[in-house]
């Protein structure tokens, strides 16, 4: 960028992780509404705990490793930026289990669409639990538990 002012520069700079990290949501939200997921169920259980598991140790691992960027002090960490786009990460991938849970007869009373589950997540993360939606068996009562469990991992304390 020569001959464009340093301001002008660093604005450009400051906003490019910015637009790129609302595009990486929209992407996933797009995935999350676009994705085949009748094809992972009570079906085939081995492939759809394996995806689930390969996806929830990536997202450990950029947690991890934006901890890690964080206590060493680096000045290009962007961690407010980061942390956001890794818990929206985190609803959709969440969504998409209870999506797939849903599927196996008796797990959950209320949750049929795509829309009831991004739904159930985010009343699960906000804490506030209307109970039109309600986890019945063990699978979907376990994530659900683990949803909470990883929301109040990621709450800062009042």
């Amino acid at each position: 960028m020569t001959g464009v002012p340093r301001g002008v520069r660093d604005l450009v700079t400051r906003h490019a992780g910015t637009a790129a990290a609302v595009l990486l949501v929209g992407a996933a939200v797009a995935a999350y509404f676009l994705l085949p997921f009748d094809r992972l169920g009570p079906h085939r259980p081995g492939l759809s705990w394996s995806i689930l598991g390969a996806t929830l140790a990536a997202m450990a691992v950029l947690i991890l490793r934006q901890i890690h960027d964080i206590l060493l002090d680096r000045p290009d960490t962007r961690s407010g930026l980061v942390v956001a786009v890794l818990l929206a990460l985190s609803v959709l991938v969440f969504a998409a289990c209870y999506f797939v849970l849903a599927r196996d007869p008796g797990e959950f009373s209320g949750l049929e669409t795509r829309v009831d589950a991004l739904y159930f997540t985010l009343v699960t993360l906000a804490t506030i639990g209307y109970g039109d939606i309600v986890p019945l068996g063990q699978s979907a009562r376990g994530w659900s538990w683990c949803r909470s469990c990883t929301a109040s991992c990621s709450s800062p304390p009042a």
